[in-house]
């Protein structure tokens, strides 16, 4: 065989540009249904980890005769405060027995193991779509920042966060959408922080009046929300152990401070609400246990007739 002939045999330039232009089509045909395939696979996470969740709040009801709720303890926001959330009360029923025997209930944050505890990272609290969740822990939290615990555990302000919250209600009595639902028997108060008209609420004032039953549902389960999604790197209140950083409220749309970059991370008024990294809306845990996907053009009335749980409203979101 001579040089030549070995030589003919090889690719040519152009050969080799029309070969790499083929697998660049290819990769660009091939990659959006990639990305597609994966987000379709975080949604079910997603889904399945709200899921687990309703099937937490309603067995811990079966148990206790009252879904998991807060109690702001001594209303102390800071360190100092033994506030408890309902995701402390839910952990046994996520897999997190262990976790639950080492916090101290009734005692502040600053007890060593409750410090602990609440930095720890908690899978199913997260959804595996927001990569702003700063994989389960962020600093920046809402009323507390770096301490040293009574037994000399330097806390440096890194707490679990969390992507679910329970529903607060629909009345809200601060920032552009204030709303008070008058019809509502569990509360006509506009403050939908302490005073929900929802399945849950802060909590501050330990109220035994907003701790929520089955039969306390009058709007009916399958058309009452529980549980929805929230993003921990655009809200400040956000940390599950914390009483105050595990509700929100619908008076204020669903997305809203997703979708407006201008609202801060620690402007509560605003994101105190719900919202999600899934395209065009977010998942919600109805109260009969049921997830659905709620979109982010929902009509604000039925939005938060929704959200609360005796207001008498025909609120449904139809079928899937």
């Amino acid at each position: 065989m001579t040089r030549h002939a070995a030589i003919r045999r090889g690719f040519t330039l152009i050969e080799l540009l029309v070969v790499i232009a083929i697998i660049a089509v290819l990769v660009a045909l091939l990659l959006p249904a990639v990305q597609q395939a994966r987000e379709s696979a975080r949604r079910s996470q997603c889904k399945n980890n709200l899921k687990q969740l309703g099937l937490a709040i309603a067995n811990y009801e079966s148990t206790t005769g009252v879904f998991c709720c807060n109690f702001g303890g001594n209303n102390t926001y800071n360190q100092a405060g033994n506030g408890i959330s309902w995701m402390v009360q839910a952990l046994p029923y996520v897999d997190q027995v262990g976790l639950s025997e080492t916090i101290q209930s009734g005692s502040p944050l600053t007890v060593d193991a409750n410090a602990i505890a609440a930095g720890r990272i908690i899978p199913a609290y997260l959804c595996p779509t927001d990569a702003g969740s700063g994989n389960g822990a962020l600093n920046g939290r809402a009323n507390v920042a770096n301490f040293t615990a009574a037994g000399g555990t330097v806390i440096n302000g890194i707490y679990g966060v969390n992507n679910y919250k329970m529903v607060a209600g629909s009345n809200w009595a601060w920032g552009t959408f204030q709303y008070t639902c008058t019809a509502c028997t569990k509360s006509t108060s506009n403050d939908g922080l302490d005073i929900g008209n929802g399945i849950n609420c802060r909590n501050g004032g330990n109220r035994v009046a907003m701790m929520t039953r089955q039969r306390d549902i009058t709007d009916g389960p399958s058309n009452t929300f529980a549980i929805g999604e929230s993003l921990p790197g655009r809200v400040t209140h956000n940390w599950w152990y914390w009483f105050n950083g595990t509700t929100a409220t619908c008076a204020v749309p669903l997305n809203y401070y997703h979708l407006n970059t201008t609202i801060g991370s620690g402007d509560w008024n605003h994101n105190y609400s719900f919202a999600s990294m899934h395209a065009g809306g977010a998942h919600f845990a109805m109260a009969d246990g049921a997830v659905r996907f709620v979109s982010e053009n929902i009509s604000l009335q039925l939005y938060r007739d929704l959200a609360s749980i005796s207001g008498s409203e025909n609120a449904n979101l139809g079928d899937d």
